[in-house]
C-alpha cells in the first residue's frame, strides 16, 4: 500500500486579502511553494488582485486551485466584509480544510467564525 493511500493529503486553505505588491504576497508564495505537494493540497483564496509583482503573476498562473472572493478587500466596507465573511464561511464548511492560514487584518473575526 502506498504512503499516500495510508495518509491522505492535508487540505490547506491559504487566505490573503490581495496579492498586490508588498511583503505579504511574497510570504504567501513562499509558504505555498514550500509545502510538500505529496503531503499537502493547497487551496489559494484571495480578494481581487490589481497590481501583482512579476513573481506573483507567475505564481498565480501556475497555481491549480485559486478562488477569488470579491468582497475580500483591504479597506473596511461593512457590506463587502459581511459578504466575504459568509463566502469564506461557506468555503470552509464545504471544503473541510485541515489547516487554515490567513494573511488578513480582520482575522480575529474569521478565527472566531472558524471555531
Amino acid at each position: 500500500m502506498s504512503d499516500s493511500a495510508q495518509h491522505p493529503k492535508l487540505r490547506v486553505a491559504q487566505v490573503i486579502t490581495r496579492m498586490d505588491r508588498g511583503g505579504s504576497p511574497d510570504i504567501v508564495r513562499l509558504l505555498c511553494d514550500g509545502l510538500d505537494k505529496k503531503k499537502f493540497e493547497v487551496t489559494f483564496i484571495s480578494g481581487p488582485t490589481h497590481d501583482p509583482a512579476e513573481k506573483t503573476k507567475e505564481f498565480l498562473s501556475r497555481f491549480k486551485r485559486c478562488i477569488e472572493v470579491p468582497g475580500l478587500i483591504r479597506d473596511i466596507n461593512p457590506l463587502k466584509d459581511i459578504a466575504a465573511f459568509f463566502r469564506l464561511y461557506a468555503l470552509i464548511k464545504k471544503e473541510k480544510f485541515d489547516i487554515y492560514v490567513q494573511e488578513i487584518k480582520r482575522k480575529s473575526l474569521i478565527q472566531k467564525m472558524k471555531s
